[in-house]
């Protein structure tokens, strides 16, 4: 029984190492997020914050389910994190869309509004291509010129279970396509967990390469075997 439970959680540590991996090189091949969902497991959730809407992006069988709100719906009705709205039923909610998937394929969408959850599927067919580390957003004021800039890696809070975790990221470059978005036209970066204990399939940081727009993940829920 222990070596059973062993292997499995052997098993699924190499299937989100390998997730990882296949991600940093799905750029050369033209992959999109949407190529690399098979990863993600019925019952993990992460919760989206982009100015005062939040998305929920609950995983079901086949599908994703994003239930959107205003920030302030789980105080209002009386709940102490997203996690608990959300698995409450999300009372409150302002829309419930659903993605369903099929061999790494949009296979149908059922929305209220079309027009909320456009920004996902388009992320979703965003080509993502690797940022390399020199290009990365650093941590802290610039050095003054002439100087060498021992600045640490700009990391994003990685949040889990409410709570902050330690966790480094993989970042990526994508362009937003021309639309009516605040985004529209822009270079995006997103950046995607390490660690194990979060949904490493899923952004948990979008920014234009000013970030003066982002999207952020304000708290998620991993199933780990």
């Amino acid at each position: 029984m222990i070596m059973q439970l062993s292997f499995c959680k052997f098993a699924n540590i190499m299937k989100k190492s390998f997730f990882l991996l296949t991600l940093f090189l799905s750029p050369l091949f033209g992959g999109t997020l949407i190529d690399y969902l098979s990863s993600l497991q019925k019952g993990e959730i992460v919760v989206y914050q982009f100015r005062q809407s939040v998305s929920a992006v609950c995983v079901e069988e086949s599908a994703l389910r994003i239930l959107t709100t205003t920030s302030d719906t789980a105080a209002r009705e009386g709940y102490s994190s997203w996690l608990d709205w959300v698995n409450d039923g999300a009372p409150g909610f302002l829309n419930d869309e659903t993605i369903g998937l099929k061999n790494g394929k949009i296979e149908r969408i059922k929305a209220l509004s079309s027009d909320r959850l456009a920004w996902f599927i388009t992320l979703l067919q965003l080509n993502l291509v690797p940022l390399p580390l020199e290009q990365r957003r650093r941590a802290g004021p610039p050095p003054r010129p002439g100087e060498r800039d021992f600045r640490p890696i700009w990391q994003p809070k990685i949040i889990v279970h409410s709570k902050v975790i330690e966790s480094k990221s993989e970042a990526f470059t994508a362009q937003w396509p021309k639309d009516s978005s605040p985004m529209a036209d822009r270079e995006l970066v997103l950046y995607f967990p390490v660690s194990a204990q979060a949904v490493q399939a899923l952004p948990y940081r979008i920014e234009t390469r000013s970030a003066s727009y982002f999207v952020q993940v304000i708290d998620s829920l991993a199933r780990q075997q």
